[in-house]
């Protein structure tokens, strides 16, 4: 971490937007990023917490099922698009075998 950086974010301004507003870039980005973690952490629990329950996919569930192949693929899309390597291949890697899971569970 640059502490430069990081006290450059800390000045409170109106984030370029509005003078009125009370908050810094530091504190939005990392609101920004705890919130957008959640959301991952929510998708997963969506995902899993049924099949946990149940011991395997609740394949008679449209939405469960659209939203266990949409979800991963989506953040692969936005991870290609805006995040580095790393999250890149785990997400490409957790959509493959989510996908692979589902459709051998189908097959069955």
């Amino acid at each position: 971490e640059d502490d430069e950086v990081r006290k450059a974010m800390s000045i409170v301004g109106g984030l370029g937007l509005e003078p009125s507003i009370r908050t810094t870039l530091w504190k939005a980005w990392v609101g920004f990023n705890l919130s957008h973690s959640l959301g991952v952490v929510a998708i997963g629990a969506l995902i899993g917490i049924p099949v946990l329950r149940q011991g395997g996919i609740p394949l008679d569930d449209p939405f469960w099922m659209a939203t266990a192949l949409a979800a991963p693929w989506l953040y692969l899309v936005i991870s290609i698009r805006y995040w580095f390597k790393q999250p890149t291949h785990a997400i490409g890697l957790a959509s493959a075998l989510i996908t692979a899971g589902v459709l051998t569970d189908l097959a069955l």
